[in-house]
């Protein structure tokens, strides 16, 4: 069940890019949008979350802090990933972001959780490094700060899968898997909200078929971190990303062909490196 669980996760994390590239394509990709997207897709988001928590609220003084702490978290990524799109070669982005995603969780859950290092682990990472490594196009790096964005992006997008870990593991007081998702949601919307008031003469062009983007991206991001936070209560965190991160790259390149850019012959060979290195880790683990 919990296998499953992840899988669906994958499934809506793909259709969620797909989403976010029609968003920026329509509407930009700067801080504003990000905060504005925020906002947009707590529209379906939160009521679903609110309604999976049997429509109440739920708080603890951990839980608002650790909310607080993935908000701030995601805001780093975001400015990272904003800042670095204009001077790094973005294949090498894709690659550290979803590096970041796998290995960082990995790390975590052998060296503080008393997780097992496998067979099956050790086998799906290298399959999904080397996927993920034949997608990446030889290019200079320009920029000098293009290291330090790096350096971000893969840090800042592999703590959200620790602090999701931290959180499933603490011994502080806390709240449940949907209720804390639906707080995380709330502070999210605050902070957002504030930011946007401030912003808003200066804002760009909103669309209104960027605002139904936005609006779709909300459940497609929230439900399937709501489902790995159920799925880490059982599966350790160093199964849990290997398969989202492999799962991933199956998913994109399917939706590829939703997009004008088509799967090409190397996205397959990804694909198939992706599946079995999934077997390995469901199979030896």
């Amino acid at each position: 069940m919990y296998y499953g669980l992840v899988g669906i996760a994958v499934v809506m994390f793909g259709f969620m890019f797909l989403t976010n590239k029609k968003y920026s394509e329509e509407i930009g990709s700067g801080l504003f949008q990000a905060m504005l997207l925020n906002v947009l897709g707590a529209v379906i988001s939160l009521p679903m979350l609110l309604a999976l928590n049997g429509f109440s609220f739920e708080y603890t003084h951990f839980s608002f802090i650790m909310g607080v702490i993935v908000f701030a978290n995601g805001l780093l990524f975001t400015l990272c990933s904003l800042k670095s799109f204009s001077i790094v070669n973005l294949s090498v982005y894709s690659l550290l972001s979803m590096l970041g995603g796998m290995i960082l969780p990995i790390i975590a859950g052998v060296m503080f959780f008393g997780e097992k290092m496998t067979v099956g682990i050790i086998i799906c990472v290298a399959f999904i490094i080397v996927a993920l490594l034949i997608g990446v196009k030889p290019e200079k790096y320009g920029d000098k700060r293009a290291i330090l964005y790096y350096a971000g992006v893969f840090t800042f997008n592999g703590l959200s899968g620790v602090l999701s870990k931290v959180y499933v593991d603490s011994p502080f007081e806390k709240i449940s898997s949907a209720g804390y998702s639906l707080l995380c949601g709330v502070i999210s919307l605050v902070i957002s909200a504030v930011y946007i008031l401030v912003k808003w003469k200066k804002r760009p062009k909103i669309t209104k078929v960027a605002t139904v983007y936005g609006i779709a991206t909300g459940p497609l991001s929230r439900i399937p971190n709501y489902l790995l936070l159920i799925s880490l209560a059982v599966l350790p965190a160093s199964v849990n990303y290997p398969l989202v991160t492999g799962g991933t790259i199956i998913v994109t390149t399917v939706l590829g062909y939703l997009t004008d850019k088509k799967p090409a012959s190397k996205d397959w060979l990804a694909v198939v490196l992706s599946f079995f290195g999934i077997m390995a880790l469901t199979l030896l683990t």
